[in-house]
């Protein structure tokens, strides 16, 4: 534990003094590629593709396409391959993109 100006004590990883206040950085659990993953992996590539249709960042799907590529994964699933690239196109250009 170390301690923050003014006596407040820091006991978290994600924590951080702000103002005399402790405050905790939450880090963001994101695992939506690992779980379109699971569906490729569970040989369910229509849902995973579905999904795709729907990513909720540039980030998630480049995540997506970077695991499917150590996994050796691409390739095997051309028309998950293509749905990748076709949203990540979509969702990287400028006037496209997803409000929240």
């Amino acid at each position: 534990m170390t301690a923050c100006p003014g006596g407040y004590r820091r006991r978290a990883v994600y924590s951080r003094c702000l103002e005399r206040k402790q405050v905790k950085d939450m880090a963001r659990a994101n695992d939506w590629a690992s779980k379109v993953m699971a569906l490729i992996n569970g040989g369910n590539p229509t849902a995973a593709i579905a999904q795709i249709k729907v990513a909720p960042s540039v980030k998630d799907l480049k995540a997506l396409q970077t695991i499917m590529t150590l996994s050796k994964m691409k390739g095997r699933y051309p028309n998950v391959d293509a749905a990748i690239a076709d949203n990540l196109d979509l969702l990287a250009a400028p006037r496209l993109h997803r409000s929240p």
